[in-house]
């Protein structure tokens, strides 16, 4: 029956309790935490067992998202999906980080951690980063403005407006990068598979450099597989969505 209780004969009645408290603590702990990563946008993976190199396999937070290292080493994240960019909105990014958004519908949220410290080669790179995974990559385009804004500027509340989930409104001047070209460079950095902006390229071993093109996903991710050890589905998933060539 489900409402049985087995006990521990061995035990008292009040060892027989706490051993059932730690159990029903312990699972809502793992509920809540289930919970913040689906709010995060995290894919959860049934059956998923812990080995004796869990720990180092273990993906870094940032590694749930878009990310690079700036050539300053500044860490960039960006959104790969609405559920993720209204993650970034309201718990990654604070006060001192740069938000930055290409000028198209379908693009994700960037954020330069640390932002507001940063050198203009990190926001140029980081520019390039949120201009090449936005839509503007699948419509072949070459360039597209990208603007950057401060926390204390972005909203959820607009009169007369509706801000669906992972959006925002930009309140007050933003700061813009015309003409941002879009390109990509797929290699490793520090052993793991990585996809930076190109003007990052020299941080990554084995990279080859793509721009919007005409080749599927899968076509592509093949012609860069073979020229570095990543395989083919790492590859696709770091892909932009749409077509691509190698540089």
């Amino acid at each position: 029956m489900d409402n049985e209780i087995e006990i521990d004969l061995r035990k008292s009645i009040t060892e027989n309790a706490k051993a059932y408290y730690e159990r029903a603590k312990k699972a809502r702990e793992k509920a809540k935490r289930l919970k913040e990563m689906l709010e995060k946008g995290i894919t959860i993976s049934a059956g998923e067992r812990k080995d004796a190199g869990a720990s180092e396999k273990k993906k870094k937070w940032y590694e749930h998202f878009r990310w690079f290292y700036s050539s300053k080493g500044f860490l960039v994240v960006a959104g790969k999906n609405a559920n993720q960019n209204e993650a970034l909105y309201k718990r990654v990014m604070k006060e001192n980080d740069l938000f930055m958004h290409a000028e198209i519908v379908g693009a994700p949220f960037t954020i330069v951690k640390n932002g507001l410290n940063a050198d203009k080669k990190t926001v140029e790179e980081a520019a390039q980063f949120a201009a090449s995974y936005s839509r503007a990559w699948k419509f072949g385009y070459a360039v597209i403005d990208v603007y950057s804004a401060k926390k204390e500027q972005l909203t959820k509340r607009a009169s007369g407006a509706y801000i669906k989930k992972g959006g925002v409104m930009v309140e007050g001047e933003r700061e813009w990068y015309r003409n941002t070209g879009l390109g990509l460079a797929v290699g490793l950095y520090q052993g793991r598979p990585a996809c930076f902006p190109a003007l990052c390229t020299h941080l990554l071993a084995q990279a080859v450099k793509i721009v919007p093109g005409s080749k599927e996903k899968e076509i592509i991710a093949r012609e860069i597989s073979k020229k570095t050890e990543i395989s083919v589905d790492e590859i696709v998933a770091l892909l932009p969505a749409g077509t691509s060539d190698i540089a």
